[in-house]
């Protein structure tokens, strides 16, 4: 979850290219997102659980559920589209495999390592007697096939995202209707969750938050070409009906929001409608953003967030369990505050710790 942000033109006008020259603001607006769904779920909770006295129609209560029921966290669906095309970016410039695992894998594995295994020491000694065993069954996710534990889960969905993608890049490269490609590769991987969900396949159901998120992940590799074709080969005119279409596609996406939320649809549905609707919100939030100057206070403040959306989600996310279990509830605002403000303060250490071991690129993606 971190960006380096290539150097091109802004497009005047919506191009894809958007989705490679804003990367920095639109992953700096995605971890805003993930922190303020972090909080709507831990202030609905304590509601639910009696330790915050709110009105159940209040502005309040209302706001929240708007954070927590409707937009989620799409911020880890744009995450997961913008990861599709900047892995695009970076390994088409060699094509070594070798290479391309080796600069993964030293962006994300550094920086997690010394924040998991103090937050798992913490966790399993600590807080709970469960023994250095357990420690290293959480720090290496041998806990999360087998029992379910969640807390980094992204941090594995995204190194096996990095394993997968050049197979996905050659079997793209190599078809000439990769849309025809896409599709089926939707419909075979929705069957499959079906099909683990239906036979309670135990490992299906405690991974459920990350291989549900296959969907995206498919639309995000996707995206790759087109979005550096797009790079590589700007055009200056386009068809007079492309942005009416753009509109109808997000406002339709939007309302078919609205709609399942309404509806007991499960979560193989829910979350594959979710692909479409990151895809929707990434259009949004890059419709809104090109119309900021770029020297503004808002988009440098959105920059800043992207450089550092690694490490703001690996702190604040295990700060948010670690004072939940001193007791400390986090739907109250100004522990969430305490928790974002540490969180703040320990990024640039943590960023400048990763950095020692993250080779050099021209465009890096995670």
């Amino acid at each position: 979850m971190s960006a380096n942000i290539t150097k091109t033109t802004l497009p005047t006008r919506f191009s894809p290219a958007l989705f490679s020259s804003l990367r920095g603001e639109l992953f700096g607006f995605s971890i805003i997102n993930v922190m303020i769904y972090h909080y709507a779920s831990s202030f609905l909770s304590d509601c639910k659980d009696g330790i915050l006295a709110v009105p159940t129609y209040g502005i309040s209560s209302i706001l929240m559920h708007i954070c927590h029921d409707f937009f989620c966290s799409v911020g880890v669906e744009i995450f997961l589209l913008l990861s599709g095309i900047g892995l695009f970016f970076s390994f088409c410039q060699s094509e070594k495999i070798g290479q391309f695992y080796r600069h993964r894998f030293l962006r994300i594995l550094p920086e997690y390592l010394v924040v998991a295994f103090i937050y798992w020491w913490l966790c399993d000694t600590v807080f709970r007697d469960r023994g250095w065993i357990n420690v290293l069954k959480d720090v290496f996710f041998v806990s999360f096939p087998s029992k379910g534990i969640v807390s980094l889960w992204y941090v594995i969905a995204i190194l096996a995202f990095y394993i997968a993608y050049p197979f996905l890049y050659f079997l793209w490269k190599g078809c000439k209707k990769r849309t025809l490609l896409l599709i089926v590769l939707l419909v075979v991987s929705m069957g499959i969750l079906i099909l683990c969900d239906i036979h309670h396949v135990k490992a299906y159901w405690n991974m459920r938050i990350g291989v549900l998120r296959i969907p995206v992940m498919l639309i995000g590799v996707h995206l790759g070409p087109i979005v550096y074709k797009a790079v590589k080969e700007p055009k200056s005119e386009r068809p007079g009906w492309v942005m009416p279409a753009i509109w109808v596609f997000i406002i339709a996406t939007f309302i078919g929001r609205i709609l399942i939320q309404a509806s007991p649809a499960g979560q193989i549905i829910w979350r594959t409608y979710d692909a479409l609707f990151g895809l929707a919100m990434l259009t949004f939030v890059t419709l809104i953003i090109m119309r900021i100057p770029q020297a503004s206070k808002l988009r440098a403040f959105l920059r800043l967030c992207g450089t550092y959306s690694l490490e703001l989600y690996l702190t604040h996310v295990c700060l948010r369990w670690i004072f939940e279990s001193a007791g400390l509830h986090t739907g109250y605002p100004q522990i969430y505050l305490l928790v974002l403000a540490i969180s703040v303060a320990i990024t640039p250490l943590l960023h400048r710790f990763g950095k020692l071991f993250r080779p050099k690129s021209n465009y890096t993606a995670s």
